[in-house]
């Protein structure tokens, strides 16, 4: 009897190895070589992360697609002694290329920086992409901004000449901006520049009411919906382009309103206020408006799914959510924001009437990429009508 029990002990230690081992070669089947690196990547500290990245790049250049040219990759090359090359196309054309690598099977990047919730969503279900948090920025970065990981937001905001302080508080309420008793607005073609994602925010049930008590303030009523606007989001739009004069470049918006008569209103990114004289420009969020003052757009930072060097992927990650790495690439500017709530907005930045970001999150709608997912094949056709229906 012992015997018999002894041989069941053995084909039952014998099994047990046989199926984790059978376990352990399914995992690995099931994780590929780019997740397997970035999941040990997670736990690592910058200097056993910058040998490892060392030790798989060798003397090969380290592949960036991104969206902005502001990306100051010579700084990182200067820390790590990584080569790297940049590939800076426009959102549509940075999407269209990363997809058509990434079905052919061919290896174009290691990361991808780029703007659109809608987009960054379609890519990270279809696989083309891996998302990396560093254990170390877990329970720094809110919870919202790392799946997929935002590096960055920069805000696109309304603004108006004041006349060198003739004007003080001329817009109030955001139903102003589509009234043409104050003139057309200067500002990006909606559907060209990406603000779908923006228009989609702004149905969300907080920003809708916030919409509704700004039209009752104005016009002294409730708004009532209607077949054309089920949303007043829709009908602020549609009155805002209607209301509008599209220019194609962010700084000939900027100069057109700052060399405008008293009372030109434009929207453009906050960044423009770089450079330049503002003291005849007034950011109507700031001085205080009803409803919404602009928008706040994400930056995603995401590594390809057929990345050749994961580790430096991950390596360049942490550079970019610290406060060196962020400096490095945005500067002492006004306009942009770390997703690192440790970084706070240069003294240069304040001195160009920057705030800190969770002001701009209280009045300018930001990206939810499920959100936007779902509603972006009703939104984006209705945009673009809109834009036709321009006289």
């Amino acid at each position: 009897m012992k015997k018999v029990l002894a041989v069941i002990l053995v084909l039952c230690i014998a099994f047990t190895c046989f199926a984790n081992a059978a376990s352990e070669q399914k995992t690995s089947k099931e994780q590929t070589p780019v997740q397997a690196a970035l999941e040990k990547a997670k736990s690592m500290g910058w200097d056993e992360l910058l040998a490892k990245a060392k030790e798989e790049i060798g003397d090969n250049e380290f592949s960036i697609y991104a969206i902005s040219t502001r990306l100051d990759v010579d700084t990182f090359t200067q820390k790590t002694g990584i080569k790297t090359k940049t590939t800076v196309l426009g959102s549509s054309d940075l999407y269209t290329k990363f997809e058509t690598e990434a079905e052919a099977g061919v290896y174009g990047a290691d990361i991808l920086v780029a703007t659109s919730g809608y987009n960054m969503g379609e890519v990270l279900e279809a696989g083309y992409i891996e998302n990396y948090v560093p254990d170390a920025y877990k329970n720094i970065l809110p919870a919202d901004e790392q799946t997929p990981l935002n590096v960055q937001y920069y805000n696109i905001v309304f603004f108006y000449n004041n006349g060198h302080g003739e004007l003080k508080n001329y817009i109030t309420n955001m139903w102003q901006i589509g009234d043409p008793e104050y003139g057309n607005v200067i500002m990006s073609n909606p559907v060209a520049a990406g603000m779908t994602s923006w228009v989609i925010e702004m149905t969300k049930p907080e920003w809708e009411a916030k919409i509704k008590d700004a039209y009752k303030s104005y016009y002294g009523k409730e708004w009532q919906p209607s077949e054309k606007f089920p949303y007043a989001t829709y009908e602020w739009i549609y009155r805002l382009i209607q209301n509008s004069v599209f220019e194609a470049k962010g700084g000939t918006i900027y100069n057109n309103t700052i060399n405008g008569r008293p009372g030109t209103i434009g929207m453009v990114a906050f960044s423009k206020w770089r450079s330049g004289d503002i003291d005849t420009l007034t950011v109507c969020s700031v001085e205080g408006i009803e409803g919404v003052g602009g928008l706040l757009a994400k930056t995603y930072l995401t590594v390809a799914a057929n990345a050749k060097y994961p580790y430096t992927a991950a390596l360049f990650i942490n550079y970019l959510l610290s406060e060196e790495g962020y400096a490095a690439y945005y500067g002492k500017d006004p306009g942009g924001y770390s997703s690192n709530p440790q970084i706070v907005p240069s003294e240069t930045a304040k001195e160009r009437g920057d705030i800190s970001i969770t002001f701009w999150k209280d009045t300018c709608p930001t990206e939810d990429p499920e959100y936007i997912s779902k509603m972006y094949y009703e939104v984006y056709p209705l945009l673009s009508q809109w834009v036709a229906e321009k006289k």
